[in-house]
């Protein structure tokens, strides 16, 4: 397992005659002085098929804001569909500098993108980064699988991942989805943290007659879903859990429709494997996601629930999820033109979906936590989960030496 360095990212490696170690002089942490720390998930698949480049433009610009916004400190972005469908070399040097033109320019450090051993015939499009101010350098240590020790500087191997092979789940067909887990130790909490994307529903109809979490695909996203913990599980090693991607959960089309009909006085639908509309050319989000999502929410969580349900019975991992709090985060209708304001359109592509989550094992580390979402110029919003870190009462001072290494 071999982390894949498309480009790299970081002030202590941008000229290759300066030292990868450099001396952050940083005022001694005491308990008490809170981090913001930020798991964000965003799929960028629209962005990898925009040959303009205004819309990963405008994602590193929402991105940006909100870390501005939330005052974040720690940032951990996870990524799915890194340029498109298929394996884009060129969408990944346009990421990374955007990145470093968005975000590492109010960073201290930075892992650059954490991905899959890519190349054509092998090819998950799921990464990371981490992103960490340098007044908190010193509090986040990453871990090196290969020394099997924490760093505040960079390991040799720094993720593990895997790809979804079509052998271990039936009918599946090929696919480029998988996961990539990292293990990050902020303020003495250790933390694995695993970005993921599911399997999506090839066929709006076989979902419409499948009981909501039950059906093929739901099936199948169970199964890699629990792979993906069963192999955190087996090392043991921390504290910790955070799994964050596209896990593709989907309503239940049935409730869906007969809630429209209440609204709508109309029994006209069209399902068919891409398409999922109301009356001639009318999406049904024009009357339901945008106003009344809130009454398809619990229909949505059914999948959810199952899977983490289903987590703790067979693996004892209890996983929690804060309440979803925002519209449908896929499928979005992306502006025409990116720059423009951004408005809350669906396509009639996809039952709707809330499909980026975000589900962590609950720990007393985690304080005044927040789940929110951000509409952007992608089909996918961008959803983030937010809490404070501080230094527990029993932990050492951080810092007092003169200098840590980065």
């Amino acid at each position: 397992l071999k982390l894949q360095f498309l480009y790299f990212i970081g002030r202590t490696h941008t000229h290759k005659h300066k030292q990868q170690q450099k001396m952050v002089h940083v005022k001694p942490t005491k308990a008490g002085e809170m981090l913001k720390c930020c798991v964000l998930t965003s799929n960028l698949g629209t962005a990898g098929e925009d040959e303009t480049g205004g819309v990963l433009k405008r994602w590193g610009e929402d991105v940006r804001r909100v870390v501005q916004d939330n005052d974040i400190d720690v940032l951990m972005l996870h990524l799915q569909e890194i340029g498109g469908k298929a394996y884009n070399e060129k969408f990944y040097e346009a990421l990374g500098r955007e990145t470093e033109a968005s975000l590492l320019k109010e960073s201290g450090w930075s892992t650059g993108l954490m991905s899959h051993n890519c190349n054509d015939a092998d090819f998950t499009a799921v990464g990371a980064m981490v992103f960490v101010k340098e007044h908190a350098m010193h509090r986040v240590e990453i871990y090196d699988f290969i020394d099997k020790e924490y760093s505040n500087g960079l390991p040799k191997t720094l993720v593990q991942s895997r790809q979804f092979l079509s052998k271990k789940f039936v009918d599946a067909g090929a696919s480029r989805k998988g996961w990539v887990r990292y293990r990050l130790r902020i303020d003495g909490h250790a933390w694995d943290l695993i970005a993921i994307h599911l399997y999506h529903d090839h066929d709006n109809w076989v979902t419409y007659n499948s009981d909501n979490g039950k059906g093929p695909s739901a099936e199948r996203r169970s199964n890699a879903l629990r792979e993906s913990i069963l192999e955190v599980e087996h090392a043991q090693c921390s504290s910790g859990l955070i799994l964050a991607g596209d896990m593709n959960f989907r309503v239940d089309g049935k409730c869906l429709v007969e809630s429209v009909k209440k609204r709508r006085k109309t029994a006209e639908v069209k399902i068919d494997k891409k398409e999922f509309s109301w009356g001639p050319d009318q999406p049904v989000v024009e009357s339901m996601y945008i106003d009344n999502w809130k009454d398809l929410i619990a229909s949505s969580c059914r999948e959810a629930v199952h899977n983490i349900d289903r987590i703790e019975r067979e693996l004892q991992v209890r996983l929690s999820e804060q309440p979803v709090s925002w519209p449908p985060s896929y499928p979005l209708t992306p502006p025409c033109d990116p720059t423009s304001p951004i408005k809350l359109a669906y396509s009639v592509k996809r039952l709707p979906a809330w499909a980026d989550r975000i589900l962590y094992t609950s720990t007393p580390s985690l304080k005044n936590i927040a789940y929110r979402s951000l509409t952007s110029a992608l089909d996918h919003s961008l959803v983030f989960l937010t809490w404070d870190s501080d230094l527990p009462p029993s932990h050492p001072q951080i810092g007092e030496a003169e200098g840590v290494s980065s």
